[in-house]
């Protein structure tokens, strides 16, 4: 989510709005093991959530109940930075802003009414931010609107434990691209998303809707959103996670062909990864 340009391109990848499928509940499948619950909503333009959790890995279930696609990037901000600071730099440059940050992972954007979980881990105790970088129908980010908020992690009680957490798969993301099968089963199932950098990385999911292919959301991207309605729609996934840390997300597919990208910029040309061939397809089956 390091979305550091905001140009139609971006825009228009976050914001395919016009197809929406059955919102899902995620939280049964990483309940109950030892992470800190934290229920995250995310409106327009705002969150809400709990203003202390305690240091731990922490099963975060974001729901978007705003009339716009929306995320939830989590950062820890760096030792001896402030609010004010971050703020500040967000209103300059969002992309010299996440330099004073952590980049721990998050949710990936989803539609109005949906809900998604991601583990992450926590267990720093200090100042987060949660941010939205999703731009507008004017192609400001959300973050500019006033959809940041900012909570404290608290020492922990006791001694931190990872959770053992059974993927169904596990994805790794590298300069430039995924270690991801061509197909995978439909149904509800955890994926563990590891960045093995060495740059920051997300796993942005979109569905590609019937009588489309991925050539179509790429030309339909790089055409600024020229030529007819979107074809594909925003699915979540995982935030951007700075390299050698990972996040588990909870998903329900439904068959039909996907496509992974990331909108990370490359800090030497400024390109999104996608251009750089950080964007792969998968189908899922039933």
């Amino acid at each position: 989510m390091r979305h550091t340009t905001y140009d139609k391109t971006a825009h228009l990848a976050t914001t395919l709005v016009a197809l929406l499928f059955g919102a899902a509940g995620f939280a049964e499948s990483l309940d109950g093991l030892g992470t800190t619950v934290v229920h995250i909503t995310g409106s327009d333009y705002a969150y809400t959530g709990p203003d202390t959790v305690p240091a731990g890995f922490a099963s975060v279930t974001f729901t978007n109940a705003g009339g716009e696609p929306h995320h939830v990037q989590i950062a820890r901000l760096n030792d001896g930075i402030t609010p004010e600071q971050v703020l500040q730099a967000l209103r300059q440059d969002p992309g010299a802003a996440l330099a004073l940050v952590e980049l721990v992972g998050g949710v990936g954007v989803i539609m109005p009414g949906q809900s998604q979980t991601a583990v992450m881990d926590l267990s720093r105790p200090g100042t987060y931010i949660e941010l939205c970088l999703v731009p507008d129908a004017d192609g400001v980010p959300h973050l500019a609107h006033g959809m940041t908020r900012f909570f404290e992690v608290t020492a922990a009680s006791g001694e931190i434990v990872e959770p053992d957490i059974d993927a169904d798969l596990v994805v790794r993301m590298v300069d430039f691209g995924y270690d991801l099968p061509a197909e995978v089963s439909a149904g509800r199932q955890v994926w563990e998303v590891v960045n093995d950098g060495p740059q920051p990385h997300e796993m942005a999911l979109m569905k590609v809707a019937d009588g489309y292919d991925a050539d179509d959301v790429m030309a339909y991207l790089q055409s600024g959103g020229e030529g007819g309605p979107p074809p594909a729609i925003p699915v979540g996934g995982a935030q951007v996670i700075a390299d050698g840390r990972s996040n588990f997300v909870e998903l329900d597919l439904t068959p039909g062909l996907y496509v992974a990208l990331c909108y990370v910029p490359d800090p030497a040309t400024g390109r999104p990864h996608l251009a750089l061939g950080m964007v792969t397809t998968f189908v899922v089956r039933d």
